[in-house]
């Protein structure tokens, strides 16, 4: 009997491992994301009043992005109707002369001065952009993450200048290590820097003010359209808005870990359907050659004409 049981489980071991295999991974994708879901919706996130920053999106931009026209954005920011201030924002890739020679593929966030203070970002030195950032005539300015500042391949300090896609800055203010915005992988903030009527557009956050309360969508609002802005306008909460920028991922990898769990569950349908399927061949076989049950388990058999299962 015991014979018998361990031929089986040989037989059956390699689907049955298999099946195994793909149902911890699937299991571990599964939860994996879901730790991740709940951290985006339930953890606050990591900017002073979050609650009152809101996204605008421009719901008919054909680019899908929902950017947001700059001129737009700076006539919010001068608003008074419960906006506490209004910036534009977009990400880059820009090249960081490192020396020698060499540049580094970094990347970074154009942002307009009042930005960084929406967000609530606190320099551990330095300072962030005011208005005269954004002067034409000014030597470039940006702000660095501590990140930044440790790697030493980067030969950049306060005051000093980085040379950016072929252009000097000069470094204005350093960021803790743990501020992120729009994500981890920027490590430097430009100052945006337009000329009237420029037509350029981007991303757009608005803070409103502390006693708009909770009918804050609303007025903004009304914010926006006092200042002649389009109806496809919307606002949405920031928490919105990041996580619009990782559920992409957040669906592909779900869809990962179910693939696996339903690889897992049909491989070891297929181990014990392939051992039953054995097993009645067995059985058939020894019943026409007239041998007792069991006569040929693991054994080689020898009677002619017989196939060895």
């Amino acid at each position: 009997m015991l014979t018998e049981v361990t031929r089986r489980v040989r037989r059956i071991r390699g689907p049955i491992v298999g099946a195994i295999v793909s149902l911890a991974a699937g299991v571990s994708i599964v939860a994996g994301v879901y730790s991740v879901v709940a951290g985006a919706m339930f953890d606050p996130l990591p900017y002073p009043s979050a609650e009152r920053i809101y996204a605008v999106w421009d719901m008919g931009d054909s680019s899908g992005r929902r950017l947001v026209p700059a001129d737009l954005v700076a006539r919010l920011n001068s608003s008074s109707a419960g906006i506490e201030a209004a910036g534009s924002y977009a990400t880059a890739e820009p090249s960081l002369d490192i020396g020698g020679g060499q540049s580094l593929k970094i990347k970074g966030a154009i942002v307009s001065p009042p930005l960084l203070g929406i967000l609530g970002a606190i320099p551990i030195a330095g300072r962030t952009f005011d208005e005269a950032d954004a002067d034409l005539t000014a030597v470039p300015s940006v702000v660095v993450s501590e990140r930044l500042l440790r790697d030493r391949r980067i030969p950049a300090q306060l005051e000093g200048l980085l040379v950016i896609s072929g252009i000097p800055h000069r470094i204005i203010g350093v960021l803790p290590e743990e501020f992120a915005f729009p994500d981890r992988e920027v490590l430097i903030w430009s100052a945006l820097r337009l000329p009237p009527r420029s037509g350029w557009s981007g991303q757009a956050l608005v803070r409103v003010a502390p006693f708009v309360g909770g009918g804050a969508r609303s007025a903004l609002d009304s914010a926006i359209r006092a200042v002649g802005a389009p109806e496809r306008l919307a606002v949405v909460p920031l928490k919105e808005l990041l996580l619009a920028e990782v559920r992409p991922a957040l669906w592909l990898l779900q869809s990962a870990g179910l693939l696996l769990l339903v690889v897992a569950v049909l491989g070891g349908m297929w181990g014990f359907s392939t051992d039953a399927w054995e097993r009645r061949s067995e059985f058939a076989m020894k019943g026409g050659s007239g041998l007792p049950s069991g006569a040929c388990c693991g054994t080689t058999c020898r009677t002619p004409g017989l196939l060895h299962w």
